[in-house]
């Protein structure tokens, strides 16, 4: 505990005007700490399910390229919105194997992707809008409508005249 003591003590300094004195060495660790608070924070343990989640969203969307941090999100919504998410989850593939399916459950996981939104109604919550697969499926042609199509202001001058 020693070594812990002059550790602390060398940021405090030693009297009542030093112990509050920002010093190089603090600033130092301190950006140390913050460049390696996301690494540290990519290895939290995957939720239960997750993987198969995304297995199942993979062969509904018929999509390999499914981004993961957007699928957390909708997977935690999801058991977010419903608690038996999970059991439906694991349901969904036993009735597929058995040539049955729940499509509630795939309508679910479905929506989620392609709108972003999980629920319904006044439960309902939007989780994405620009990662949605709905701006994917036309994205070669138009861009999300949140998105300016011009320098500021362009939305107010009037179109040119046909012909």
């Amino acid at each position: 505990m020693p070594q812990l003591h002059t550790f602390v003590t060398s940021f405090q300094g030693t009297n009542a005007t030093n112990r509050h004195r920002l010093t190089r060495r603090a600033v130092l660790l301190g950006s140390l700490f913050l460049a390696a608070a996301p690494a540290l924070g990519a290895h939290a343990a995957v939720p239960d399910g997750f993987e198969h989640f995304m297995q199942i969203s993979s062969a509904l969307t018929a999509r390999r390229d499914l981004d993961p941090s957007v699928g957390m999100a909708l997977f935690a919504a999801l058991h977010k919105s419903d608690p038996t998410f999970g059991g439906r989850l694991k349901a969904l593939t036993t009735q597929a194997d058995a040539g049955s399916s729940d499509t509630a459950t795939a309508k679910d996981i479905l929506n989620a992707w392609y709108c972003g939104i999980v629920g319904t109604g006044a439960h309902a919550v939007c989780v994405t809008y620009v990662a949605a697969l709905m701006n994917a499926a036309v994205a070669d042609v138009l861009t999300p409508p949140t998105y300016a199509f011009g320098p500021y202001g362009s939305w107010a001058a009037r179109p040119s005249a046909a012909g």
